[in-house]
C-alpha cells in the first residue's frame, strides 16, 4: 500500500492525554501556513510523514475558546459536524472532549492569516456575544 502526506492525518492533542484537540480551524490554518514539503518518496509512511512541515508542538500560544463536547457513536451519530471530525473518530461514544482555538498570529505569516479573515472575524464576533451574554447573566445572579 503506497501512502503519501495526503494520505495521512495529522491532530495535536493536550500534552496530558487529555482529550483537548486543536479547532479544525486552526488545523486549516496550520495545513496552509506549513504546507508538505515536495522532497523525498512517496511509497513509505515514515517518508511522507518526514515531508510534513508541520510545527510538533504548538507552545505559549493564547487560548481564544475551548469549545467542549461529548463524542457520539459515528455510526447513530446523525450530527454531520461531528463525522467532519477526524480527531475525535477514536473516542468512544460518550467521552467529553474540548476543541481548542488558539491566537496563531505568532507563528503563522499574516498573508495566510488573511485568507481566513472572515471566519475568524465571525467566530471572534460570536465570542464577543457570548461574553457578554454571560457578564448579563452573572450580573442578573448577583
Amino acid at each position: 500500500m503506497q501512502e503519501s502526506v495526503e494520505d495521512c492525518f495529522y491532530y495535536f492533542q493536550s500534552s496530558n492525554g487529555e482529550n483537548m484537540f486543536l479547532h479544525p480551524i486552526c488545523a486549516q490554518i496550520l495545513e496552509k501556513a506549513f504546507p508538505p514539503s515536495p522532497n523525498g518518496r512517496e511509497n513509505e509512511a515514515a517518508d511522507a510523514i518526514k515531508k510534513c512541515n508541520l510545527p510538533l508542538e504548538l507552545t505559549d500560544l493564547a487560548i481564544l475558546e475551548i469549545e467542549q463536547g461529548i463524542a457520539a457513536d459515528l455510526k447513530l451519530s446523525e450530527s454531520k459536524e461531528f463525522k467532519k471530525l477526524k480527531t475525535l473518530h477514536h473516542l468512544p461514544p460518550g467521552v467529553q472532549f474540548g476543541l481548542v482555538e488558539v491566537d496563531l498570529s505568532a507563528i503563522v505569516p499574516r498573508e495566510v492569516l488573511d485568507q481566513f479573515r472572515e471566519v475568524l472575524q465571525k467566530r471572534s464576533k460570536q465570542r464577543s456575544i457570548k461574553d457578554q451574554k454571560e457578564q448579563k447573566y452573572m450580573r442578573q445572579a448577583d
